[in-house]
């Protein structure tokens, strides 16, 4: 009984975790650490984000996972958060890279636009006087 399996269920999708050593997550009544062979336990999962740390051969990983609240159902193997929106710290991290590119690419864009649309203008005022000209001759 060295690891957990760390399961997040969402109405959308299931992330799992295996070769857990400990996880740590914020409950109504202050935070709570689980380690394999924890007792079991059923606590109230506040929004925010679940510490996770997992092997992998050798090498220690942290990991978060960020929820927006739910369930914790807690047991010697296994702990089950049931959530109703649940994303890993790099999804929410990739995620936050497209979002930012997406508004960086926009905001080029719109500059491009004011930038043309100047242009255009002072094009137009040119060929109004110039035509004001020739009428007026």
């Amino acid at each position: 009984m060295n690891e957990l399996r760390l399961r997040v269920i969402t109405p959308t999708r299931e992330l799992a975790l295996d070769d857990v050593l400990h996880l740590r997550f914020e409950a109504d009544d202050g935070a709570r650490g689980v380690m394999p062979g924890h007792e079991r336990a059923t606590d109230q999962l506040r929004e925010g984000a679940v510490y996770v740390r997992t092997r992998a051969g050798e090498v220690q990983r942290e990991q978060f996972v960020a929820t927006e609240g739910g369930i914790a159902v807690i047991g010697p193997r296994e702990v089950v958060l049931v959530s109703s929106w649940a994303e890993r710290a790099d999804e929410v991290s990739a995620l936050a890279e497209l979002v930012r590119a997406r508004e960086t690419r926009r905001e080029a864009i719109d500059r491009a636009a004011k930038a043309l649309g100047r242009q255009r203008e002072t094009a137009l005022r040119r060929a109004l006087t110039k035509l004001k000209r020739e009428v007026s001759w």
